[in-house]
């Protein structure tokens, strides 16, 4: 699912302390990158994200 472009803005703003958050659409779902690097999707209205290694956490 694509997101709308609402929750789009809502994601932007609740994540802008991370630093600059983009959704994009891509593969019929929205991507969300920050600072140009993908760390989630959303789907359903609900953002998923996952551990990566640039965290260090697994």
């Amino acid at each position: 699912m694509v997101a709308s472009d609402s929750f789009a803005e809502f994601l932007r703003e609740r994540l802008a302390s991370l630093g600059r958050v983009t959704p994009r659409c891509m593969f019929g779902t929205t991507g969300v990158f920050c600072d140009g690097v993908m760390f989630g999707t959303v789907t359903e209205k609900c953002s998923t994200s996952g551990p990566t290694t640039a965290t260090g956490k697994h």
